[in-house]
């Protein structure tokens, strides 16, 4: 399906350790996803890309994630790792858009990311205002 798209990449998001900013690693600049092998995980929804990203982290990291909750709603993950009930693993993107005091957003190793792409089929005939957010796509794309 990939040689029916036209990928036009946009931005690329890392992985990273949501923890309660009481949480003993919660001070560190990167940690390796190994030392969270104990916790408990509140991951998003368990049939999105996310959840397949961060399970397979783990597994890579030498360990099964014991995930305790899963949500589709960001919030309440955050108000779940605000009240010590688990670690999160979200995209840096996300986890600073939601972003607390009374959380920690560590980087963690090994690296796991994705690149954002807006795309399209070929051979689509486009409208104006598609072009246009295209064509502003791509500018603020160089902006960065």
């Amino acid at each position: 399906m990939d040689d029916d798209l036209i990928k036009i990449p946009f931005a690329v998001d890392t992985m990273v350790a949501v923890l309660p900013a009481r949480h003993p690693l919660a001070g560190q600049k990167n940690i390796p996803l190994q030392m969270l092998a104990d916790e408990d995980f509140l991951l998003v929804e368990t049939h999105t890309v996310l959840c397949r990203l961060a399970i397979r982290a783990c597994e890579q990291s030498g360990f099964k994630p014991k995930v305790v909750y899963t949500d589709h709603k960001l919030e309440n993950l955050f108000d779940l790792v605000i009240k010590g009930m688990g670690v999160a693993l979200l995209m840096k993107k996300l986890a600073l858009y939601s972003s607390s005091p009374e959380i920690a957003i560590v980087d963690v190793t090994p690296s796991m990311s994705t690149q954002i792409c807006l795309c399209y089929l070929k051979g689509t005939e486009l409208s104006d205002a598609v072009m246009h957010f295209i064509l502003c796509t791509e500018s603020l794309k160089k902006q960065l």
